[in-house]
């Protein structure tokens, strides 16, 4: 099991309440200025202050682009729909949700070995960051569990890269390092995903190991784990 970046509300209800407050639509449509507003908002959640961070390159350039190309290459249906002045025909369709059922009650009953991830600078979780994942990993019932938090990454990880010399550590070796394919520079969060999946898929391990928690800093070196 693998949760990136993902919701998880401790204390809410297990089951479906006698009425939901949540959406009342099933379906989200967003179009390219939605994606690209969706995109400022993960991509700036130090306030606009990612690069004096010291988190230079987190947006890949014309990453925004692949990405939404891709997105409608995935849905044949919703890449006819729209368009106007200006604005290309094409949408993005998701279904909405709400929260319930996913709660500490469940997570102390999931037994399966499981990943956690998430990005330490990711406003989009309202649970907060990184109190969101650590919470989820706490009340996981399985043994073998891994928690990874990555600086300078947002809730868009996935997608995130780095340039310039923070992307060669002074010390330490990126995450990743073979087998795993790592290197230095380091690639970005995305980088470290990418090796955390393969490694967790195949091996059911992190760095190695089964069970612990690690960080990723800003040069992608791992410290952990704790």
């Amino acid at each position: 099991m693998v949760f990136l970046n993902s919701l998880f509300f401790a204390g809410g209800p297990k089951d479906e309440p006698p009425s939901i407050t949540g959406p009342t639509f099933p379906l989200t449509l967003n179009d390219r200025l939605g994606s690209d507003a969706n995109w400022q908002m993960n991509t700036e959640a130090l306030g606009g202050c990612w690069e004096k961070e010291g988190c230079t390159g987190h947006i890949i350039p014309g990453i925004q682009q692949q990405v939404w190309c891709q997105t409608l290459k995935l849905d044949s249906k919703g890449s006819t729909w729209g368009g106007r002045p200006g604005l290309p025909t094409g949408l993005n369709r998701s279904p909405t949700f709400v929260g319930y059922g996913w709660n500490n009650v469940v997570a102390q009953q999931l037994e399966i070995p499981t990943l956690v991830m998430q990005g330490l600078n990711d406003t989009g979780v309202p649970t907060g960051t990184p109190g969101t994942a650590q919470t989820m990993y706490k009340n996981l019932a399985a043994t073998d569990k891994v928690l990874v938090l990555v600086e300078c990454a947002s809730h868009a990880l996935q997608w995130e890269g780095c340039s310039g010399t923070r992307c060669t550590p002074t010390m330490g070796t990126p995450y990743g390092d073979p087998p795993w394919g790592g290197a230095a520079p380091w690639a970005g969060p995305h980088a470290t995903l990418k090796a955390a999946l393969i490694e967790w898929i195949k091996e059911e391990t992190f760095s190695g190991e089964p069970r612990g928690s690690w960080t990723i800093n800003q040069s992608g070196v791992a410290s952990g784990p704790t």
